[in-house]
């Protein structure tokens, strides 16, 4: 018997990546021209709720497709990029970062992003091209 609905599961990990990710750009542009709002914690809760949420979908698609990063060079690239957006993201919006290096992490994630989000289509670490 499965437990995992695999669709459900995959089109849950998608919707929360794109949800993420249209936060990450919703919050940022608007810090980036000056808004305190995007800091709100209530904005951050539910942005770590989001990612929460996409964490747990993924290590359950490893699960239910008996994958592993140790095995699969996509899977290590994507685990490897997350913490890299994680670290551009807490750059976005640490009080603390000058501004120059605030937008370039801002678009440095949204790049690290959409590598990760092609990989993960791809299943491949250089999407198809090596």
């Amino acid at each position: 018997m499965d437990f995992y609905d695999y669709p459900a599961l995959k089109s849950l990990h998608a919707l929360m990546a794109f949800v993420a990710i249209g936060l990450f750009g919703a919050r940022g542009l608007p810090l980036l021209g000056g808004a305190r709002w995007p800091r709100d914690s209530r904005l951050r809760v539910i942005h770590g709720a989001v990612i929460f949420l996409l964490v747990v979908s993924g290590i359950s698609l490893w699960g239910v497709l008996y994958i592993s990063p140790v095995h699969h060079s996509w899977l290590a690239t994507k685990m490897a990029l997350t913490a890299v957006y994680g670290l551009l993201a807490w750059g976005t919006f640490d009080e603390e970062t000058p501004d120059g290096l605030r937008a370039l992490c801002f678009l440095l994630g949204l790049l690290c992003a959409l590598v990760l989000v092609r990989v993960g289509q791809t299943r491949d670490p250089l999407f198809g091209l090596g």
